[in-house]
């Protein structure tokens, strides 16, 4: 997972020297949204603790990346598929790529996707230099240049892709064209007054691909699309595993289809992406949880450039693998913010960063992320027609143990209730407190049993 916190290039000097000696000190784990210290003259933009990095268009956040849990060798993994681009440009060959991209939420999947087309960016114009220097440049046989289309804008939301007129969550053909409606009105921008074939805005959405890639390749283009997680709530991930199919198929020659799939249950990814791994034109690109020694990387990379990679971890810092890079760097934000006001030097450790409270929502999401199932189940899907298969509601919770929450109302319990630590666990009056022969005791309230030493440390499973 790699994410945003490194040191920007024009706030490297924020590390030392008092306020008022002349010098503007900025949050280094701030991120500007590209383009908005110019959108409005006059006005001074103020950084955000929350915002992917998209060094395409906003130069300053390339130095501002941080490869957290070995993110870099995902960014590998996507140069070595470069090396196909003759066969994604070469009519005859009809066949683009697809990149899907899956991980936990707020784990940098998105920063990942917009590091990767940095990279082509990068590698394309490499090429255009080296290939002004051969005959076939001047007869006009160039490398292709790139188009960015963002179906989710640069957070990669998936809102408008995802939910029809009325509000109600679209069928998969309507999402298929709003993804697509998205990618010509990139191009209509990209191409401005340029006559489009009328096919690309019909019914039929893999002509259009078709008509989008002649497009393509009439202007010498390489288009880098990118297409949000949408929330299809199926347990089992068919709906998913179609759809990707779907953009395999849309995926045609000069397209590259960039999807991003959150999870919290790593088999459920590898399951859905597992039946495209056998097609050469997919790769996978798969980001997992925090590991002990990334606050201490995080930090120190704001201090003077890439941290070692054997960084030790911080004493205490297992309690951020339960939590994410984006609770990870709002904290360091918070740090820097506290030491700014209080007019000192900016200078955040991995010390001064606290694993935050962990929200009901995030012992949920947490839970899930860290408890596998067992070897050989999987989730059914939701039947077809009922809400969560058609309309986007999420189905019934599994059976299972359940997480009682202090003044939450529950419906009938489907498992043995845990109680959260410092919450009375003491049973009703006149209920024997010893657990049944054979049952292992209770751990004292407030602990969770200590988990083998070679797995992080997880809270009792939710919902």
């Amino acid at each position: 997972m790699a994410d945003r916190a490194g040191p920007a290039r024009a706030a490297r000097r924020t590390g030392g020297g008092p306020m008022n000696g002349g010098e503007i000190h900025t949050n280094p784990f701030g991120v500007y949204v590209p383009g908005s210290r110019s959108h409005v003259p006059g006005m001074r933009a103020v950084p955000r603790d929350d915002h992917p990095l998209v060094p395409w268009a906003e130069e300053e956040h390339d130095g501002q990346w941080v490869d957290v849990d070995h993110a870099r060798e995902q960014v590998e993994e996507f140069r070595r598929c470069l090396a196909r681009l003759p066969e994604m440009i070469m009519p005859h060959v009809d066949r683009g790529h697809l990149v899907v991209v899956t991980g936990p939420v707020g784990m940098g999947k998105t920063t990942l996707i917009h590091r990767c087309i940095h990279v082509a960016h990068e590698y394309l114009e490499r090429l255009d230099a080296e290939a002004r220097r051969s005959p076939a440049y001047a007869q006009g046989r160039r490398p292709p240049r790139p188009v960015v289309a963002m179906t989710g804008g640069y957070v990669n939301y998936g809102n408008d892709v995802s939910w029809d007129e009325r509000g109600d969550f679209a069928e998969t053909p309507g999402i298929n064209a709003a993804i697509r409606d998205k990618i010509v009105e990139a191009l209509r921008e990209h191409f401005p007054g340029m006559p489009l074939d009328p096919v690309i805005d019909g019914a039929d959405v893999h002509k259009a691909f078709s008509a989008i890639s002649a497009l393509l390749a009439q202007e010498n283009r390489l288009l880098f699309a990118i297409v949000p997680h949408i929330d299809w709530r199926d347990a089992g991930g068919e709906v998913r595993g179609k759809f990707l199919r779907t953009c395999l198929r849309h995926a045609q020659s000069r397209i590259v289809l960039f999807v991003e799939i959150s999870h919290q249950d790593p088999d459920t990814a590898r399951e859905v992406v597992g039946d495209l791994l056998s097609y050469p034109e997919v790769t996978h690109l798969s980001l997992s949880c925090l590991k002990a020694e990334d606050p201490v990387k995080f930090t120190d990379a704001v201090r003077g450039g890439h941290p070692d990679v054997d960084t030790p971890p911080l004493p205490g810092g297992d309690a951020w693998m339960r939590l994410d890079v984006r609770q990870l760097r709002k904290a360091c934000f918070e740090a820097a913010e506290r030491q700014r006001r209080e007019g000192g030097r900016v200078r955040v450790t991995a010390a001064d960063v606290s694993a935050p409270t962990l929200s009901r929502d995030d012992l949920l999401r947490t839970t899930a992320r860290q408890s596998p199932r067992p070897p050989g189940r999987r989730s059914a899907p939701p039947p077809t027609g009922s809400p969560a298969a058609t309309t986007g509601q999420p189905s019934a919770p599994p059976a299972g143990p359940s997480v009682s929450l202090p003044g939450q109302p529950s419906g009938p319990p489907t498992g043995p209730s845990v109680p959260l630590p410092d919450q009375s666990s003491a049973p009703p009056t006149g209920q024997p407190s010893a657990p049944p022969t054979g049952q292992p005791s209770a751990p004292p309230t407030g602990q969770w049993p200590a988990p083998p030493p070679d797995r992080p440390p997880a809270l009792p499973p939710g919902r």
